[in-house]
């Protein structure tokens, strides 16, 4: 389920780890640190088809998250998402967001998570014969990257250090290996993801120069790579939910006791604004933005995000009608908790589903969806320390940009047999299926975008 790219020169040694009895498992994101380089394999395409801060953002340790500290984020789609998918496309990335709109708060939710699956993906056969790729579900990978999350399976094992012992070359090293895989439990390192326990596998190349370990089950009879963090379902494969490490992972960054000292972002004010207690208000200009001192404290998480859909004037138009979002947020002060009213000046969407074309590289794969990196704002010792920190939302940043591969059906025609239409043989195309007997949909669709031009003036 994975496009993997591997230069000349590759050594694999195993090592079989030693697992956890707890069975789920989280990653943290955050800006990258110095050791987080390419040569380590951080940000390789490798796992996933999914291009979300590259080597800018990568797994954190423990105390180390980055988060949204508003509760509601705005979202929309632009003419070149709607010229593509049409209106069928705009309602799969719909149902992607009702995923995370039906999280319930986190502080309601049981100890262990019980309650929550730990495998979330199915598939679908005739899918997987015409190589489609589940639109929706990549959706929820953007934006679990968005919300503080990445890849637990990758991040089992990790390359910290690298030295050449004394007389030796490449490809002899000693290495220090890291974890930054937590159970969303006990908050322990865990070589666990959704039930499946990973040991790892050593892939060494001197040219070009890499080396990095990969994640491999010790049963090879289980199912691997199931989270929706990690971004793997292709071909026919495609999300009916969350699973339960990755509720696990959104709960220990959101839960209302993780207290962290953070600041708001720029376009929040003191107070409620416009004409009285309503979170739905137009944008006004009497309120006074609060400085920087003042937003900065000790927060506690928000318990629980929605994302609310907000479009341009007549859906495919340009203008973006401001809104003004009341809101409350818990602060530690004196050993007790206050509530702080604040509003936020929506002036932008928060993120904007869009397509356009991604370059392909024919030799080793190519990428389906990139998105804009989180951007991470921290207030210890100046922001030299990772985390934890915020991840910053709203007008000063501008918005969020999730970009869907628009190449359209893709074939590849092999040499010798290729003089014909005969030997070209489906690569990719997006495409929306379940588990029910409807036939997919596959993207372009000339009937779907009839639909979408049907419903701009509301018919």
């Amino acid at each position: 389920m994975s496009i993997r790219k591997l230069a000349s020169t590759i050594a694999v040694i195993g090592l079989l780890g030693l697992g956890a009895q707890t069975c789920s498992a989280f990653s943290l994101g955050g800006p990258a640190l110095g050791f987080q380089s390419g040569n380590f394999g951080y940000g390789r395409l490798g796992l996933s088809l999914v291009r979300v801060g590259a080597l800018t953002y990568n797994a954190q340790n423990l105390g180390e998250e980055y988060r949204i500290n508003v509760p509601t984020i705005y979202y929309t789609y632009d003419n070149s998402f709607l010229d593509y998918f049409g209106a069928k496309g705009v309602q799969e990335i719909d149902k992607a967001v009702a995923y995370f709109n039906e999280i319930p708060p986190y502080s309601s939710m049981s100890a262990n998570l019980g309650e929550i699956p730990e495998d979330a993906t199915r598939e679908n056969f005739k899918a997987g014969a015409l190589q489609l790729t589940d639109l929706k579900s990549y959706a929820m990978y953007a934006i679990m990257a968005q919300l503080g999350l990445v890849s637990p399976e990758v991040h089992v094992w990790d390359v910290q250090s690298r030295v050449i012992p004394n007389g030796a070359a490449c490809p002899v090293y000693n290495f220090y290996v890291i974890k930054r895989n937590f159970d969303p439990v006990t908050w322990e390192p865990t070589s666990y993801v959704n039930g499946t326990l990973y040991t790892l596998s050593w892939l060494i190349s001197c040219t070009p120069d890499f080396s990095y370990v990969d994640p491999v089950p010790v049963d090879p009879l289980a199912y691997t790579y199931r989270s929706v963090a990690g971004a793997n379902a292709v071909d026919g494969f495609y999300l009916t939910g969350l699973t339960r490490d990755d509720i696990g992972g959104l709960r220990y960054i959101y839960r209302p006791d993780n207290y962290n000292r953070e600041q708001l972002p720029p376009d929040v004010f003191a107070g409620l604004g416009g004409s009285g207690g309503s979170p739905w208000l137009p944008v006004v200009s009497t309120n006074t933005g609060i400085g920087a001192g003042d937003t900065t404290a000790l927060r506690s998480g928000i318990d629980q995000l929605k994302f609310v859909r907000h479009d341009y004037d007549s859906l495919m138009g340009t203008f973006f009608q401001g809104l003004t979002n009341n809101f409350t947020v818990q602060v530690v002060t004196n050993s007790g908790v206050v509530n702080q009213s604040f509003s936020r000046a929506v002036l932008q969407p928060d993120m904007i589903f869009s397509a356009g074309f991604e370059p392909i590289d024919v030799g080793g794969g190519f990428t389906v969806l990139t998105s804009t990196d989180p951007q991470t704002q921290s207030i210890n010792a100046g922001g030299t320390v990772n985390g934890p920190g915020s991840l910053v939302i709203g007008n000063s940043r501008g918005s969020i940009d999730i970009r869907f591969q628009k190449v359209g059906p893709f074939f590849r025609a092999s040499s010798p047999s290729f003089l014909s239409e005969a030997s070209l043989a489906p690569v990719w195309r997006w495409g929306s299926f379940d588990g029910t007997t409807n036939e997919p949909v596959l993207y372009p669709s000339g009937a779907s975008i009839k639909e979408l031009e049907r419903s701009v003036l509301g018919r």
